[in-house]
């Protein structure tokens, strides 16, 4: 039997369902019989094509019960025909089958792809179902046509995913986000105050993108529905601390205070050294700013990379938490001074990228906050991104969306329990 692999985006169908402990294919047939009859209540109903799932609960043995769910891709709706109800199915990898014969004989291709050619290949079971997709499933034509459809995903990127782990995250840059019409402005105020060069500007209808030195993109999105999300809010400052570097930072704290940027006083932070924070452009973007004075490459800039530190209200509590559902590593830990050192990896460089989780003062707001300035993390592959993102809303972090093109540039993010946006890209 010939195994093709392809990818289907996620479904939503329209159709009935049953429970059966039956794997003779016997009740598989009725319920597809029952479906067919009924094709025509179902509104909004993209094709004829039929869809037959058969799901199975994590301890299925042969003889216990599991689902059935027969029906038809569909425009999504709220009122549904009578006995009928909706399943929505993410997007998937599959592995599938193209079966000649009655429904009832498609056993022998499902047996062969579980017993003989998932264990001798490189994927495993993505989910426990699987699912026959035709226009004729009921018909007894030997010469009908029917795809079966098992979800897979590679044995390496399971393990991803795999309870208590994560992905390999890596650090790799972030979004400067300014309103569309100072896009240019804010991209030459960067340039002349950070001695960041400035590079190729993509520009479309409704965004722009600036890229900046070290990573770092200037961002606009027009809308006709007021500014951009993650401007809504840009009048309160997040407890993301996304620090640059200087060699002298008394020098720089100079500077910017004599070109009229606002700023801090320098005070004494994580890991012993000294910040001060300034705040960027006609948006008002915070950003800070940490004395390095090892510092032995700035590549003419006057601010480099540095790490990102994080506000928490409790920071052993917190290590537990970006260990489990971010991948963090401990480097080191200061629970005198209410600090601790995490790492991720870091894309395009070896080495890591670090971060400092810091105690909050008392009764600092914790509710989300979708900051202007948005360090971000990568993954590259789409089975893997998608499979986090599954993961992080099977435990109940909270989650965006996917946005963006999965085959191309996507994106979500989500929130620490602190109010803490972490931002995932895919390229």
């Amino acid at each position: 039997m010939n195994v093709q692999m392809t990818a289907l985006d996620a479904l939503f169908l329209v159709g009935i369902t049953t429970e059966t402990n039956d794997s003779s294919g016997r009740d598989t047939t009725n319920l597809a019989n029952a479906f067919i009859k009924r094709l025509g209540d179902i509104p909004g109903r993209k094709n004829d094509n039929v869809y037959l799932f058969s799901s199975f609960p994590e301890d299925y043995m042969p003889g216990r019960t599991f689902t059935l769910f027969a029906g038809v891709e569909s425009e999504e709706q709220e009122l549904l025909p009578e006995g009928m109800s909706c399943k929505h199915v993410h997007a998937h990898q599959y592995a599938v089958i193209s079966h000649n014969g009655p429904l009832r004989t498609t056993g022998q291709a499902v047996d062969f792809f579980q017993k003989q050619w998932l264990p001798n290949s490189d994927y495993v079971e993505a989910s426990p179902f699987y699912f026959q997709k035709g226009e004729l499933l009921a018909n007894d034509d030997p010469a009908n046509g029917i795809d079966i459809w098992f979800p897979v995903v590679l044995k390496k990127e399971k393990g991803a995913t795999a309870a208590g782990a994560v992905p390999s995250l890596k650090y790799d840059g972030g979004f400067i986000h300014v309103l569309w019409d100072y896009h240019e402005a804010a991209a030459e105020w960067y340039a002349n105050h950070f001695l960041w060069k400035s590079g190729e500007t993509f520009s479309s209808p409704s965004e722009k993108l600036t890229r900046h030195a070290f990573g770092t993109w200037i961002k606009s999105v027009f809308s006709e529905n007021g500014p951009h999300p993650d401007l809504v809010e840009c009048g309160v400052d997040s407890h993301i601390c996304w620090c640059w570097n200087t060699k002298d930072i008394v020098a720089a704290h100079h500077y910017f205070k004599e070109q009229g940027v606002r700023v801090s006083d320098i005070y004494l932070g994580p890991g012993e050294r000294y910040y001060f924070e300034l705040w960027a452009t006609y948006e008002g973007t915070r950003l800070t700013v940490c004395g390095y004075p090892e510092l032995e490459q700035d590549y003419g800039a006057r601010l480099c990379p540095g790490w990102v530190r994080i506000g928490v209200r409790d920071v052993e509590a917190a290590k537990e938490w970006y260990q489990k559902y971010v991948g963090m590593s401990m480097v080191k830990d200061q629970p005198e001074q209410g600090w601790a050192l995490m790492s991720l990896g870091v894309e395009h460089h070896p080495g890591t990228s670090l971060w400092w989780l810091e105690t909050l003062p008392p009764n600092a707001y914790t509710g989300p906050i979708s900051g202007p300035a948005a360090p971000y993390c990568v993954l590259h592959d789409k089975w893997v991104f998608q499979n986090y993102h599954q993961f992080l809303l099977d435990n109940d972090v909270p989650v965006s969306a996917i946005s963006g093109n999965l085959n191309g540039f996507a994106r979500f993010h989500f929130f620490d329990p602190d109010g803490n946006r972490f931002n995932i890209q895919k390229y």
